[in-house]
């Protein structure tokens, strides 16, 4: 269409038996306006919204979006981008609502953050710094039915955490339950472990680092005699191999 017009361009397939002349009709372009709110219904500023065709804005002080040059009479889905870390979002989904001119969408609220601490120990109770507690898989919780959009699904991502010299670290969260992984320093006695907490864990989160311990052995035929280069498996799933 002209330039600057409020259509876009479609596309049609025609063969030899096309009937003449092949109607193209232009669908309308719409806006979308709407507000993102934290559970208090104040505005959030910064926080992305995008569409599933590739429009993507950022919320403003107050927390108003505008989508401009969005198809109109079709399904919708957007991600939101709520939290302080990149790469964190809901999908939201409207593909039973069909919008055929410029609307203003309801308020959408985002899961309040919470301050999450842990405390990483050894066995002994003594305190274990340059631990990395990486986020493994979350369950953040969202309003399901908001207007015409409801909350398909979510994930929410947050940079690797490293304890201080005292143990401790903590991060703001929005509720729900995560898996962590607590990764001890290199080279230390240590193993990974793994902690579910959801909005009644009490804090801080404490993390016991079970100590790693050695199994020697011998491997021998019907003669009492060592056997080289066998490997030997343990139920955990750690695998080696000893020469005797």
């Amino acid at each position: 269409p002209p330039s600057g017009s409020r259509n876009e361009l479609p596309t049609t397939t025609l063969d030899v038996n096309t009937q003449m002349p092949i109607v193209i009709t232009l669908p309308s372009l719409i806006t979308l306006r709407g507000r993102i709110v934290d559970v208090a219904g104040n505005g959030i500023e910064g926080v992305t919204v995008g569409m599933q065709m590739g429009v993507q804005v950022v919320t403003d002080s107050t927390g108003n979006y505008v989508l401009p040059n969005i198809t109109a009479d079709s399904g919708y889905q957007f991600h939101i981008a709520y939290s302080p870390y990149e790469r964190s979002w809901v999908e939201f989904s409207a593909n039973e609502q069909v919008f055929t001119q410029d609307t203003i969408l309801p308020d959408i609220a985002m899961p309040a953050l919470q301050t999450v601490s842990f405390h990483v120990q050894d066995s002994t109770g003594n305190p274990v710094p340059n631990t990395s507690i990486r986020l493994g898989w979350s369950n953040v919780p969202y309003v399901g039915q908001i207007g015409p959009f409801t909350a398909m699904r979510g994930s929410f991502r947050m940079p690797d955490l490293t304890t201080n010299s005292n143990g401790d670290v903590s991060t703001p969260l929005p509720a729900g339950a995560y898996n962590f992984y607590a990764t001890p320093p290199s080279g230390s006695e240590y193993e990974l472990t793994t902690t579910t907490l959801s909005t009644n864990t009490q804090m801080p989160i404490v993390i016991t680092l079970p100590s790693l311990i050695a199994l020697r052995g011998r491997i021998v035929d019907a003669s009492g005699n060592g056997i080289a280069g066998v490997s030997v498996e343990i139920a955990q799933g750690t695998t080696g191999v000893q020469t005797v």
